[in-house]
């Protein structure tokens, strides 16, 4: 199963719905064509960490943002 969701082609949909929604640099300020590069560069590794067991995500803190209409959005960053 993690074959698949991690299969190339998840990723590259996941760059064309950022970039097609206008995605800005987030958390590690970089603008969508630098990270599609930065996670290129790494895949392989990357994807066998996680296929491994050995990888580990970095912890976040989650900062909720008022938006129009009562929703709220959320906003992450690294520790």
């Amino acid at each position: 199963m993690l074959e698949k969701i991690l299969h190339i082609q998840n990723l590259n949909k996941a760059f064309e719905r950022i970039e097609s929604k206008k995605g800005l640099a987030g958390v590690v300020k970089m603008q969508t064509d630098e990270l599609r590069k930065f996670v290129y560069d790494r895949w392989k590794d990357f994807k066998r960490s996680i296929m491994t067991g050995s990888y580990r995500a970095s912890p976040v803190r989650k900062v909720e943002i008022p938006k129009p209409g009562g929703e709220k959005g959320c906003w992450e960053y690294p520790r």
